[in-house]
């Protein structure tokens, strides 16, 4: 189906600024004043380290470390939690039915309906301002030409990929439906028409590969798509195949208090959030502590579960005990202090030194993360980088104390490697051959880093390559590819 004609309705945003007992209304060039009452909201105890978070449906939180989420006392609005108060941004529309939420890396806020009969939503709280649009197609078209890049965690909801070229879109619906924008028209499958045969049958979410072609795993085979002969399989590396399952024993990290946890849940920093004997733990790097000490309230202590769990840029942990529920954890204590130190070692290299001062002391542990790769942990304090593409670079790390609380403020740097990056991918490509196996993969990683540039240079390469060659080419284009489906998961 063709969306041709659809408009995208810009609207300003009027905030209800909610502090945890005052409430107050603004809007642009206007003063705030006073609203009737504030206790339905959720207030932090006095405590200052948990409160509960009773949410009507989805949350999400943005790169500046907000929570956003439907409160159940402020049904038709979006509610953002800074750490200190919540602010209330009254939806420019009636909401009628769920919403799947998601956050951009430019801090813009979607709310795409879960049937196409309701009105996908933006808030760009930055600017102060909604967007409203016909249809889920209409916002995705919208944003062709900077397609938006999602952050973190957004349960329930199947982010669009758009091809290369910026000109084609394709998502999942959570009712199985895929669509596909071929550059001028809309089409829909449904499962049973991708492989053919009736039935219903499980899919995962559609993406373009290195090739830009459209695939998909349907009925746990591989297809792809072709304007003149339709769904065909075809093998492909699924960026949005899941790890292999795992008994929950095996997830207890080495020195966990129990390899038999009541409940547990992995966070997007790989630490571990389980319950055991009525008590709440936290676990990594081989540590495992109890989060609330024998002076504290634990939350635990009635027996609820973690289901789900995330740790915000600020060091708090939001813990989902339920489908209703979140319990907001804050550090205890002073977390640590990050200090970055960057060494240029070569044209395209780097060494890196962190530390950590304040309560930390000798007992530290390090993540850090170069751009929007996935964040790396390590129990030293220095890192090396070698081939490193062309362009600025960005650096952020994070320590972590003996008592698992991060640094709420980490540092990140930023440096520049000048080098001809056509020439430098060219060199990797050679290096593809080098006897040493070692060095082969050194190149592979490179390669991964700069996947646009690589994946052009590798396709023209491998039309000339021998059998050799050609399997270590492919090799880096399947790394590639894992490595965008890596930053595509929260």
């Amino acid at each position: 189906m063709a969306c041709a004609g659809e408009e995208a309705a810009t609207l300003p945003a009027v905030p209800l600024q909610m502090a945890p007992v005052p409430v107050a209304r603004t809007s642009p060039g206007s003063v705030p004043s006073p609203a009737a009452s504030a206790s339905p909201l959720p207030n932090p105890p006095s405590s200052g380290r948990t409160m509960e978070v009773p949410y009507l449906f989805g949350w999400v939180t943005d790169p500046e470390g907000n929570l956003w989420t439907f409160l159940r006392a402020r049904e038709n609005a979006l509610s953002r939690w800074n750490g200190r108060e919540w602010t209330v941004f009254p939806c420019p529309k009636p909401r009628a039915g769920f919403y799947e939420l998601a956050a951009d890396r430019k801090g813009r806020i979607w709310m795409i309906a879960s049937v196409r009969q309701q009105t996908p939503m933006i808030l760009n709280p930055r600017e102060n301002r909604w967007e409203t649009f016909a249809s889920a197609h209409a916002a995705y078209e919208a944003h062709l030409a900077d397609p938006p890049r999602f952050f973190g965690r957004h349960p329930g909801f199947e982010a669009p990929d758009y091809s290369a070229d910026h000109k084609r879109i394709a998502f999942k619906t959570r009712a199985g439906e895929v669509h596909f924008f071929d550059g001028s028209a809309w089409h829909v499958w449904l499962p049973a028409e991708i492989v053919g045969k009736a039935g219903n049958f499980p899919t995962r979410q559609p993406f373009f590969d290195a090739e830009d072609r459209l695939s998909i795993t349907a009925d746990n085979e591989g297809w792809q798509w072709d304007a003149q002969t339709g769904w065909k399989k075809a093998a492909i590396v699924d960026r949005y195949a899941p790890p292999p399952p795992r008994v929950l024993s095996e997830l207890v990290p080495e020195g966990g208090v129990t390899q038999s946890p009541d409940s547990l849940a992995i966070d997007n920093r790989d630490a571990a959030w389980l319950t055991w004997q009525h008590r709440l733990y936290k676990a990594r790097f081989g540590l495992c502590v109890p989060v609330f000490s024998e002076q504290e309230t634990d939350p635990f202590a009635n027996g609820r579960k973690i289901t789900k769990a995330w740790t915000d840029n600020f060091g708090r942990a939001f813990l989902q005990t339920d489908p209703g529920t979140l319990l907001m954890v804050a550090p205890r204590g002073k977390p640590p202090h990050t200090t970055l130190e960057i060494k240029k070692t070569a044209v395209d290299g780097v060494d890196v030194t962190m530390r950590a001062t304040g309560k930390a002391g000798t007992d530290v542990r390090y993540q850090w993360r170069l751009d929007d790769q996935p964040w790396v942990s390590s129990t030293t304090g220095a890192v090396s980088f070698r081939t490193l593409s062309g362009g600025t670079h960005r650096l952020t790390a994070i320590a972590v104390d003996a008592e698992l609380q991060e640094d709420p403020a980490p540092p990140t740097a930023t440096f520049e490697v000048k080098i001809d990056a056509e020439k430098q991918v060219a060199g990797l490509i050679r290096q593809l051959a080098d006897p040493d196996y070692g060095k082969r993969k050194e190149a592979i990683d490179a390669l991964a880093r700069q996947p646009e540039r690589a994946v052009r240079a590798l396709k023209a390469a491998r039309e000339k390559a021998g059998d050799d060659a050609r399997w270590w080419m492919d090799a880096a284009l399947q790394q590639i590819e894992r490595e965008r489906a890596a930053r595509v998961k929260p």
